[in-house]
C-alpha cells in the first residue's frame, strides 16, 4: 500500500513496472504515475481510499499483463483521481473489460498541459463526482465529449489559464441536499464556456 507521497517513474521510456499483487492508496497517501509511456503492471485490482490520490501522466496507464478475469481501479468515497491523458480517463486503464469504479463521493481532476485534450471519455466517465477541478496549463481547453452529462455535487474549480467547455452537454451543479450549487470557482484567467 502506499500512505505518503510516492511517484512511479522509470528509468526511460515505454517500461513497465510489475506488481506482484494489487495495491491501495491509503488516505493521506498519494501515487503519481508519470509519463513517458509508463505502464503500471498489477494482477488484481487498485484501490484509492478515502483521502488519497492517484494521478495519470499523460501517457501512464494501468495493465494487467496480459492477465484476464476481473481486474478494476476503485476510488472510493472522498478519494481522487487526477488525469493529464489526452482521453481523459478512457485509457486509464489497459485492458478489455477491466472496470473504472468511481464513487459518485469520489473527487476528479483534469491537468493537461498540451492543447486538443479532451478531458473526459464518453465510457469512462462516471455520472455524478463530488468535486470537479480544471488544473489546465494556461490555453488549454477540457471539454466534454458529446453525449456526456455529469452532476457535481460538491465544487466545481476551473484554475487560472483553463478552460471548461460544456458545450451542448448537460453539467449539473448540485448542493447537499438543496438544489443550489454547492460551489463553483473559476480562477482569474479561467473560463467557463457554456452552449
Amino acid at each position: 500500500y502506499f500512505n505518503g507521497t510516492s511517484r512511479i517513474l522509470p528509468p526511460g521510456g515505454g517500461q513497465s513496472v510489475k506488481f506482484a499483487q494489487g495495491f491501495t492508496v491509503q488516505g493521506g497517501g498519494s501515487l503519481a504515475i508519470d509519463t513517458d509511456k509508463v505502464t503500471v503492471v498489477c494482477p488484481k485490482s487498485v484501490t484509492v481510499n478515502s483521502g488519497g490520490r492517484i494521478a495519470f501522466g499523460s501517457d501512464a496507464k494501468l495493465g494487467a499483463g496480459g492477465g484476464t478475469g476481473s481486474y478494476s481501479l476503485v476510488i472510493d468515497s472522498g478519494g481522487t483521481i487526477e488525469s493529464s491523458k489526452q482521453d481523459g480517463l478512457d485509457t486509464v486503464i489497459n485492458l478489455s473489460g477491466a472496470v473504472l469504479d468511481i464513487d459518485p463521493g469520489a473527487n476528479l481532476v483534469f491537468s493537461h498541459t498540451t492543447t486538443g485534450f479532451n478531458g473526459t471519455g464518453v465510457s469512462r466517465t462516471p455520472p455524478t463526482i463530488n468535486n470537479l477541478t480544471i488544473d489546465n496549463a494556461p490555453g488549454v481547453q477540457t471539454t466534454l465529449s458529446d453525449g456526456v452529462s455529469l452532476s457535481v455535487n460538491g465544487g466545481l474549480t476551473v484554475n487560472s489559464g483553463s478552460t471548461l467547455a460544456v458545450g451542448t452537454n448537460a453539467l449539473f451543479l448540485n448542493g447537499p441536499g438543496s438544489g443550489v450549487a454547492g460551489g463553483l470557482t473559476v480562477s482569474d484567467g479561467g473560463m467557463l464556456a457554456v452552449g
